[in-house]
């Protein structure tokens, strides 16, 4: 069993991601990005949780946004609490952070909805309360079905440029 952490705990390696990062990834070494996609993401305060243990599911939902938008030209907010619920697992504590790779999956199975549907109130909610399946309804999961992502790969390096490479593909 993992030991249960705040923030992302690291996902079981999977025999695919070599194979699906290098796939993706091997014409980026090929290519360089513009300056312009360079970001330094130590600049960027943390993505509005508050004290809320939920950065994996902002983080995917800020992921999502740009998938979207590029595949659109549409900025749709999506509700990071929307994938913080469904991604909990039972061995992890309420308390306790995500899985990424877990979090990818119910991005692609079942999307995300957006903040609208349900706000991320990370101010007025306890953690209990945040994190509650019962938040969920059938309208948000309907909404949700139509923003799923075509699928995920984790990508091996931690470098900006491959993260956005990533995306864009």
């Amino acid at each position: 069993m993992k030991t249960p952490t705040t923030g992302a705990i690291l996902s079981a390696p999977d025999y695919r991601d070599g194979i699906a990062s290098a796939s993706v990834l091997g014409a980026a070494a090929a290519q360089s990005l513009p300056s312009t996609f360079e970001s330094d993401l130590t600049k960027f305060p943390v993505l509005d949780q508050n004290k809320i243990p939920a950065c994996v599911g902002h983080a995917f939902a800020l992921l999502m946004q740009i998938y979207w938008y590029k595949k659109t030209g549409q900025i749709v907010r999506f509700s990071p609490r929307f994938l913080d619920i469904l991604s909990s697992e039972d061995w992890i504590p309420l308390d306790g952070g995500r899985v990424p790779r877990t979090v990818a999956k119910i991005a692609a199975k079942y999307g995300c909805c957006t903040v609208d549907m349900l706000p991320n109130n990370t101010d007025g909610l306890s953690l209990a309360a945040y994190r509650s399946k019962s938040a969920i309804t059938d309208a948000m999961r309907n909404q949700a079905a139509q923003f799923k992502v075509g699928g995920y790969v984790r990508v091996e390096n931690e470098r900006v440029s491959d993260y956005r490479y990533a995306i864009q593909t």
